[in-house]
């Protein structure tokens, strides 16, 4: 079973950055998931190395959620999402 690490993962990310950054535009990570502005057309995969050892970051399409965040005046869902961008 995999043990879930927030601060692994969230180097992990920050490994491949940059490549992430041209192919998604800006995002943030937060837990298993990442929050961007652009609307992805396919899933991507960042391989990256890690500690010696190979990973691999994974933006699936099929798990897009699509949030207007002007529909969703005083949502829960609104109140996360600017937490995440806040911090």
């Amino acid at each position: 079973m995999e043990i879930w690490d927030a601060q692994r993962a969230h180097a992990i990310v920050r490994s491949k950055r940059r490549e992430m950054e041209q192919a998604l535009g800006p995002f943030v990570e937060s837990g298993k998931s990442i929050y961007t502005l652009t609307e992805i057309d396919n899933s991507m995969r960042f391989k990256t190395i890690f500690r010696g050892q190979a990973q691999t970051i994974l933006v699936d399409k099929p798990s897009e959620v699509k949030v207007n965040l002007a529909a969703e005046t005083n949502s829960i869902v609104t109140n996360q999402l600017l937490n995440i961008v806040i911090k």
